[in-house]
């Protein structure tokens, strides 16, 4: 509901285009600034420490450590904003915008329960699609960033007698 009412209140003052983009940052902007903060919340200031006491520039800092250390929580905020930019996509059709919504908006508008059907399946698949990439990449990001959290260098073998 509060989604809907920031939405009459910018197709009021706004044009469509306008309208529409104010919705989608409505909806998006508290999951990405939650995924952020959670990200940098995740940063473990012991492990800055120590790659200051290395002497790591702050590039490199960010590429070994802050960043593969907040990855998950900013791509688990920005996989929350694509369900929620999703679901205010479906209300942007009531102010023009077209797309799946719009299927569920006519289908309401024309009493047509196929035409609703049609819409929001077609909605929630294009979500769930998007929420396994974001997804796919939340797994796969870190060992591209040089994260190797949990890994262990190999040990030498504990026999000596081994010709080397």
């Amino acid at each position: 509901v509060p989604a809907l009412a920031w939405l009459g209140l910018c197709a009021a003052v706004l044009d469509n285009g306008a309208a529409i983009a104010c919705v989608l940052l409505a909806a998006t902007a508290p999951a990405l600034l939650r995924g952020a903060l959670d990200g940098v919340g995740a940063v473990d200031p012991d492990l800055v420490d120590v790659a200051v006491a290395l002497g790591l520039r702050a590039g490199a800092r960010a590429r070994i450590v802050t960043v593969p250390m907040a990855l998950p929580g900013m791509l688990r905020g920005l996989r929350d904003a694509s369900t929620y930019a999703s679901g205010a996509t479906a209300l942007a059709a009531i102010a023009g915008a077209g797309g799946y919504g719009e299927l569920i908006v006519d289908g309401i508008v024309e009493g047509d329960p196929s035409m609703m059907l049609v819409g929001g399946l077609a909605l929630a698949l294009f979500t769930a699609v998007l929420r396994l990439v974001i997804s796919v990449v939340e797994i796969m990001a870190p060992p591209f960033w040089g994260a190797h959290a949990g890994r262990r260098a190999r040990a030498e073998s504990p026999d000596r007698t081994a010709p080397r």
